[in-house]
Formats: C-alpha cells, sequence, structure tokens
C-alpha cells in the first residue's frame, strides 16, 4: 500500500511539474533546471520514502505521521539536488 501512495505521490509531484515548467517557458525561459529539479525532488522522495521505509523500526522513526516522513524525505531531496547543482 504505501509503495502505491508513493507511486501517486511521484505522480502528483510530475503533474504539478508541468504547470511551472510551461510558465517557465514563457516568462523565464529556464524550463530545463526547473523540470529537472522538481522532478529529480520529486523521484527522490519516492525512492527514499519506499527504501527508508524498510528501515524504519531500526531508526525509531516509525511513531512519525506518514506526512512528516514525507516532508523529511522532500527537505533530504532538495538539499541533495542543491548539493548536486
Amino acid at each position: 500500500m504505501h509503495s502505491k501512495a508513493a507511486l501517486a505521490i511521484w505522480v502528483l509531484a510530475f503533474a504539478a511539474s508541468l504547470f511551472p515548467l510551461g510558465w517557465s517557458l514563457i516568462l523565464y525561459n529556464q524550463v530545463i533546471p526547473q523540470f529537472l529539479m522538481v522532478n529529480t525532488i520529486s523521484l527522490w522522495m519516492v525512492l527514499s520514502h519506499s527504501l527508508v521505509y524498510r528501515h524504519l523500526k531500526r531508526w525509531r522513526l516509525q511513531f512519525l505521521p506518514e506526512v512528516f516522513r514525507l516532508i523529511l524525505f522532500v527537505i533530504l531531496g532538495y538539499l541533495l539536488v542543491n548539493w548536486f547543482l
């Protein structure tokens, strides 16, 4: 069930990234960096959520609600993308 939720979140994040992609094409002409950053963050969120979820008992994070875990993974993904860029 968690992998389906993670996949649904990634699909929603991908679809949401298409809206600023169109506006950046018209206004800022910075399509590729923004597109790659948003989708890399959403992909990282799904991968980290599915990989880390198995180790939550060892890390004692199972008490965290699903939303807080996703926020944590989004922040980690954002930091990871900024570190590589």
